[in-house]
């Protein structure tokens, strides 16, 4: 069972810089739940990612499939924006029609988003897991039904798993 330690990137200026830019240039993408709002924090997990690997902010390495490539194994990162810290009974969770990427792991991070100051300032990666073994062991949620675990209205058909069933993040050998 994982109840961390997760690990924490602190995002810097020029990383949240750059994530702004590259969610401009993605724009909306297809089926996207919040119509492009979330690409920046999609991009902050990113850029948190490569920066943990050691890998260059400017390198890309995204496609459909996976985002970051790590010692040949492919990884898709997977964000969830939060107002504060997240905690090991949170919940990762994978769009439905995410399942048919062809990645190795979903590498999942929690994006914290103050309300106070209306700005990414953590990411947190909290786990990955296998592909195949996450679909298998996760709960199928289906659009507009509430979560138990939260009475969160489920805003697109999903996959959920709790954090502390991920594989801790020092479990990826580094390049």
């Amino acid at each position: 069972m994982n109840r961390g330690p997760y690990v924490e990137i602190r995002l810097t200026p020029p990383m949240i810089e750059l994530a702004h830019t590259l969610a401009k240039e993605l724009g909306v993408l297809r089926n996207s739940i919040e119509e492009g709002a979330g690409n920046i924090t999609g991009f902050c997990a990113e850029l948190a990612c490569k920066k943990h690997f050691g890998i260059p902010l400017d390198e890309i390495q995204n496609t459909y499939h996976y985002d970051i490539l790590v010692n040949g194994i492919t990884y898709d990162v997977k964000a969830k924006k939060r107002k504060d810290a997240p905690r090991y009974w949170h919940e990762a969770s994978i769009s439905d029609y995410n399942t048919s990427q062809k990645c190795n792991f979903y590498l999942h991070t929690s994006v914290t988003w103050p309300e106070r100051i209306s700005a990414p300032t953590s990411v947190y990666l909290m786990g990955f897991y296998p592909k195949q073994q996450y679909l298998d062991e996760a709960r199928f949620l289906k659009k507009g039904q509430i979560d138990g675990s939260n009475n969160f209205e489920v805003k697109g058909d999903c996959w959920n798993l709790v954090y502390e069933k991920l594989n801790p993040i020092s479990q990826i050998k580094r390049n």
